[in-house]
């Protein structure tokens, strides 16, 4: 459906700003983390999995070409129940697949039935081996840290990616010392939300528990929603599909739905194509 990247204006903690948001994105729809930061992934190491299925092993079998179901192939499931494709922790062998990939990946994440794809990139520059995927992808998410440094890192990032208008919001970590709307209008870019600064919260995201209760997760499923609303609309195939218990067939019997994300009936996606519409930078 869509790709969404996830981008770090140097703030600490982008692999569990995404995981948090996947783990709250609304019932209605799907998604899954895709780790694509060149410095290497986290989440197979943090939940003491193996690297394969993941990134390097796709790479390999993109040679041959690369479709939806392929990606799927290689995604699994993690403790908390989100779906994720995960990469080695080194650095090279995550450069090495990208590399590979090219921008076939990006269109194949932006292509799988049903599902959204966030996809962890890192902190991203001109010469990053993941910016072919950010440019890539149709809408962007900057996490920053709401300090004068977390903002000048961050105007400084979206100079180097030249993310056209319309494309690109803010998530901050926490409120302190500015407040989310200061700091997009420091940046004069639209701002989904405050994820919370919640080490415990963290803590039971990545020892494998999905709580309701805690400030992070809360303020995870209001970013999701807000995020979840400006992408297309599922059509009536897509919506069986994501809340459907074999919507995975023929994938990693490990990849299939979870039942920990976020159920919100109330929750109606915008219009089809519809890009952030805030202000842009000038």
């Amino acid at each position: 459906m869509s790709l969404v990247a996830c981008i770090s204006g140097r703030s600490p903690g982008l692999t569990t700003a995404v995981h948090a948001i996947a783990a709250a994105w609304p019932a209605h729809r799907r998604a899954i983390v895709a780790e694509v930061d060149p410095a290497g992934g986290s989440l197979a190491a943090r939940f003491d999995l193996a690297p394969e299925p993941g990134l390097t092993d796709l790479a390999a079998a993109g040679r041959r070409g690369l479709s939806p179901d392929t990606v799927l192939r290689h995604c699994r499931r993690l403790p908390s129940g989100v779906i994720a494709l995960v990469a080695p922790v080194s650095p090279d062998r995550v450069t090495s697949a990208l590399a590979v990939l090219g921008s076939v990946l990006g269109d194949a994440l932006d292509s799988i039935p049903g599902t959204d794809v966030l996809a962890d990139c890192g902190r991203v520059d001109r010469r990053s081996p993941a910016l072919e995927l950010v440019h890539r992808a149709p809408y962007a998410v900057l996490v920053v840290t709401p300090s004068l440094e977390g903002v000048a890192h961050a105007e400084a990032r979206i100079d180097a990616l030249s993310i056209p208008s319309g494309r690109l919001a803010v998530v901050t970590v926490g409120e302190r010392p500015y407040r989310p709307d200061e700091v997009g209008s420091a940046l004069q870019l639209p701002v989904l939300g405050a994820l919370a600064w919640d080490p415990a919260g963290a803590a039971q995201l990545n020892g494998g528990t999905a709580s309701r209760r805690n400030e992070l997760r809360r303020s995870a499923a209001v970013i999701a929603r807000e995020l979840a609303s400006f992408l297309p609309a599922l059509g009536p195939h897509s919506a069986d599909a994501a809340g459907a218990p074999g919507a995975l067939t023929g994938t990693n019997p490990d990849a299939t739905p979870s039942a920990t994300q976020e159920s919100d009936p109330d929750a109606e996606p915008n219009a089809a194509g519809m890009v952030f519409t805030y202000p842009s930078r000038r």
